[in-house]
């Protein structure tokens, strides 16, 4: 029972986890490298790791509340980066033959 939650937890966060990964290294190529890194540090630090630590402990979730703030921090990091690159897109100035 606990392995099939764990899965359908990893299976809900993994399309933001991919948006975070493949973002982060768009950003890189654009030499975007210090906001990515502070969502990063939000993200897995705060969310993922004091969150996972208070659900698991303190609201005695165990496991789960482990995986809960993992995923948590995954989710957080792929909606801040994926925000990002709509912010770094639209404020590139396109050529005139591509506007």
């Amino acid at each position: 029972m606990q392995s099939s939650l764990f899965l359908l937890i990893l299976a809900i966060t993994q399309p933001f986890e991919t948006v975070g990964t493949v973002g982060n290294g768009i950003l890189r190529g654009f030499k975007d490298t210090r906001q990515p890194m502070l969502f990063s540090m939000l993200a897995f630090w705060g969310v993922g790791f004091f969150g996972g630590i208070g659900m698991a402990f303190y609201l005695g979730l165990e496991g789960t509340g482990i995986w809960l703030g993992l995923a948590g921090g995954s989710t957080v990091f792929g909606i801040l980066i994926g925000l990002r690159l709509m912010w770094y897109w639209r404020s590139m100035t396109l050529p005139p033959a591509m506007a």
